[in-house]
């Protein structure tokens, strides 16, 4: 008969998908146990040949219902069982680091051929930051190819090394026309230093062609909130994306710090996964960052934060654009909105994922 919590030895490791362990239990007769199931905490580093492991049996009288819940002594991993890594998490008041830190947005042109001068996004990055994401927009007289590139110099030179290449690719007939493409660009994540220089360049494939936005940046912090569940990954969840307000609707949002409320109370726990700008309103001859907060008025916390590049050739803020982390908000809890810089009113909308 088994017991509901028992040790064991580890014998083997299988990555998966699903993570499997095979163990020998510990006391009495030598039992072994093939393809046991690991729970989602605990971390892959752990899982070594002849590490110790604890063994709970959901059923104590079948061992096939057991599942590894955890190790004995010191982890090696920093947890998380590697279903996604702690920058994908869902956070609470961990919002996103904006870059360039003033607001307004970098701007480059890029170079025919060949590679143009590096665009300096932020001169010493304040902390260190993990990079997860661009917003960048570019803006063309014809069909065009646009590659850019993020570099960073951790002594706070131009010696750059290339972090990150992302790609635009628009086609127009005819002429006159200004093909303007905007988009948000998820990035390999990379710890960058305290103190570092970072900077963005371009190469283009057709002459007159010039790019602009931030970067978004994570803290890289082990208090973020739980790991995604299984079921959320697998789409096992009944989770629905949705525009507040609805669709064509837009919340009237001033330009510069002034919070508007798009949330009176959450119905349900939901995830806020991006924000959209009006391309009809505003001229702020830039683009700006909009920030969401949760509490009541007065109170608010920043949950969110993403940079809307501009047009550049109207010079207004617009497109939909995915925050870098999603944040949780909690039922009841009120959603408010806000820019940071003059030059609105803006038309605003905001994306929420129902859990």
């Amino acid at each position: 008969m088994a017991e509901a919590l028992g040790l064991a030895v580890v014998r083997s490791y299988a990555v998966g998908p699903p993570r499997t362990v095979a163990v020998r239990l510990v006391g009495g007769l030598e039992t072994l146990l093939g393809a046991v199931p690991v729970a989602a905490h605990v971390d892959s580093a752990d899982l070594t040949v002849g590490r110790e492991c604890v063994v709970a049996f959901t059923e104590p009288t079948d061992y096939r219902s057991a599942v590894v819940v955890g190790v004995v002594g010191t982890p090696a991993g920093a947890g998380g069982g590697d279903l996604l890594p702690n920058y994908w998490n869902p956070q609470r008041g961990d919002p996103e680091v904006i870059l360039p830190s003033s607001g307004w947005e970098a701007r480059g042109t890029a170079v025919l051929g060949g590679w143009g001068a590096w665009v300096v996004v932020e001169a010493a990055t304040a902390q260190a930051l993990v990079l997860v994401a661009a917003h960048l927009s570019k803006v063309s007289t014809g069909s065009a190819s646009l590659w850019v590139q993020v570099g960073v110099d951790p002594a706070g030179g131009v010696a750059y090394t290339v972090r990150a290449e992302l790609a635009f690719h628009v086609g127009v007939a005819g002429a006159g026309s200004y093909p303007i493409h905007t988009s948000t660009f998820r990035l390999a994540p990379y710890l960058v230093p305290a103190g570092s220089r970072v900077a963005m360049r371009g190469w283009v494939s057709a002459a007159d062609l010039r790019f602009q936005g931030y970067l978004a940046l994570v803290r890289p912090a082990a208090s973020w909130y739980t790991p995604w569940p299984n079921t959320y990954i697998a789409g096992g969840r009944a989770t629905n994306q949705r525009r507040v307000p609805v669709v064509a609707g837009w919340l009237a949002v001033p330009g510069g710090p002034g919070w508007v409320q798009a949330v009176a109370a959450a119905a349900n726990n939901m995830l806020v996964c991006a924000a959209e700008v009006d391309p009809a309103s505003g001229s702020g001859l830039q683009g700006d960052v909009v920030e969401v907060g949760v509490g009541a008025p007065g109170a608010e916390v920043v949950f969110s934060r993403v940079g809307i590049p501009s047009f550049r050739v109207f010079g207004w803020p617009v497109g939909y654009q995915e925050f870098g982390r999603k944040a949780l908000v909690l039922a009841g809890e009120r959603v408010a909105v806000q820019t940071w810089l003059a030059g609105g009113p803006y038309g605003v909308a905001l994306y929420f994922e129902d859990l």
